[in-house]
C-alpha cells in the first residue's frame, strides 16, 4: 500500500502549501513487483534532509502536486522529467532509497 501525505509548508514568500491526512493513493497489487519499493526504503524518504531543503523550494512543491493532481500524471510526469529542478529532486529521492549510488557532484 502506498501512501501520499501532503505536509503543511510554509514557502519563503509566506504562502502556505496545504495539510492533510494521509490518504491511499494507488493499490500496490496494480503495481508490477519490479516497480515496488520497500517501506523501509521509501520511509528513508522523510528522514532525508536532503529532501526536506529541497521541498522548501515553493516551484518543486507546486510541480509535485501539479502531477499529484492530473488527469494524466505519467504524461505530466514526462513532461516534469524536462525541468531541471524536478530531476533533480527525482534523482536524490532515488539516492535516498538506494536505487542509484552517484551523489550530487
Amino acid at each position: 500500500q502506498f501512501l501520499k501525505v501532503n505536509a503543511k509548508m510554509e514557502c519563503e514568500d509566506g504562502e502556505v502549501i496545504s495539510e492533510g491526512e494521509p490518504e491511499q493513493c494507488a493499490d500496490a497489487n496494480e503495481l508490477e513487483d519490479e516497480d515496488k519499493i520497500p517501506r523501509e526504503r521509501l520511509e528513508a524518504l522523510d528522514l532525508s534532509a536532503s529532501l526536506h531543503q529541497m521541498l522548501a523550494n515553493c516551484h518543486l512543491r507546486k510541480l509535485l502536486e501539479e502531477i499529484d493532481q492530473s488527469k494524466d500524471p505519467q504524461r505530466r510526469l514526462q513532461q516534469a522529467m524536462n525541468i531541471p529542478v524536478f530531476v533533480e529532486f527525482a534523482d536524490e529521492c532515488l539516492r535516498v532509497c538506494g536505487l542509484r549510488d552517484d551523489h550530487k557532484m
